[in-house]
Order: C-alpha cells, then sequence, then structure tokens
C-alpha cells in the first residue's frame, strides 16, 4: 500500500512538474517578440569587364552621310543623319538613338550595345520605326580599331530575312568609316548595300 502511494505521488509530482514546465515555457514563449521577416535583397551590381571600355569610342553625337546602292532601294541614292550615343545602365550599356533621311524616307532607330561576359563577346540589340527589331554579335580589333557585326535583318526590297554584315573602321577618334553588306534569303553571295561615313559632332562648352 505505501508502496503504491509512493508511486502515485511520484507520479503526480511528474506531471505536476511537465505542467508547470510547459506552462513557463508557454509565458516565456508569449513574452518572446515576433522576429521581423527577412528582406529580399539584390545581389551586388558586378564590375563592367574592361571590354566595355572599347565601346567609349562611340559615346557623344555624330553626324553621318551616306550612298545607298541600287540594291537597296531599287536606286541609288544619297542620305544624312544624326545620332547620339552613351553609357547607361550602370556603364554596362551604350544606348544609340538617332534617325537618318534620304530619297527613302525617314528612318529612326534605338539600339543596345554591350560585352556579355557569358558569351564572350560584343551583343548589340537594334529597333526601328518600321517594327524592326534585330540582334548581331561584334568583334573588334584594337589594332586597326575596326569593328565587324553579323546581324539578322530584314531585306527591304523582298520583305525576306536577311544576314548583314557591317564594318566600322575608326579613322582617328572623330571620323567613323562604314559598310553594310546583306544577304538576303536565297541569295549566296553578300551585296554592298550602303557605305557613309560618321563624323563627331564638337563637344559644347
Amino acid at each position: 500500500m505505501k508502496k503504491s502511494l509512493v508511486v502515485v505521488m511520484a507520479a503526480a509530482i511528474g506531471v505536476t512538474a511537465f505542467l508547470s514546465g510547459r506552462a513557463v515555457s508557454g509565458q516565456l514563449e508569449e513574452k518572446q517578440e515576433p522576429k521581423e521577416p527577412k528582406k529580399a535583397k539584390m545581389p551586388e551590381i558586378p564590375t563592367p569587364p574592361t571590354q566595355l571600355k572599347a565601346l567609349t569610342a562611340f559615346v557623344g553625337d555624330w553626324r553621318s552621310t551616306f550612298e545607298h546602292l541600287p540594291a537597296m532601294f531599287g536606286e541609288p541614292g544619297t542620305g544624312t543623319g544624326e545620332f547620339h550615343c552613351e553609357w547607361v545602365l550602370d556603364n554596362w550599356f551604350v544606348m544609340g538613338k538617332g534617325s537618318s533621311t534620304g530619297s527613302f524616307g525617314t528612318h529612326k532607330s534605338m539600339w543596345m550595345v554591350t560585352y556579355d561576359p557569358k558569351m564572350q563577346t560584343y551583343r548589340s540589340f537594334a529597333f526601328d520605326n518600321y517594327g524592326t527589331c534585330s540582334t548581331a554579335t561584334l568583334t573588334h580589333d584594337p589594332e586597326t580599331n575596326t569593328w565587324l557585326q553579323t546581324s539578322d535583318g530584314v531585306d527591304f526590297q523582298s520583305g525576306k530575312p536577311a544576314e548583314i554584315k557591317s564594318m566600322m573602321r575608326f579613322v582617328g577618334k572623330d571620323k567613323l568609316e562604314w559598310e553594310w553588306h546583306q544577304k538576303a534569303e536565297g541569295e549566296t553571295e553578300f551585296t554592298l548595300m550602303m557605305k557613309g561615313v560618321d563624323t563627331r559632332v564638337p563637344a559644347t562648352p
């Protein structure tokens, strides 16, 4: 009988201690202030690669004079244009915007150029008032300061997809000579479509 009473008392003490512990634990939990949710954090902006420095040559205001050959619009002609280039998005892109006028009418365009570290090449993305969206890859020869660009496009005559190859060569820092060659779908050779000269506009004091 005494043994049973001891067991019952021990069990009662154990239950009381357990419940008391739960109660104290609950009180402590109630007193704890709610933790603030972790705030979303963007990764740090990476340092622009050194290859982007070469694009600085394009930054500024420019005026263009050019001629287009019969293959471009069906007849030869000349035109003029103006465009502006500047660094944007923490110096990761050079953005250009301009327009040109000739016998063909007025052409307006915008473009972005950068160096893609993942693809290890220069890339550009262009848009115009004809609704054209094109992408291109570029290579740069620092010894001759020449840029070669390969892009997708549309043939003005047929409306067919076309491959375009352009050459841009700096003559000094304020003059840029260029040519535009095109091979439309179904053609086997590239044809010279346009060529011209861009001259830097002196900065206003």
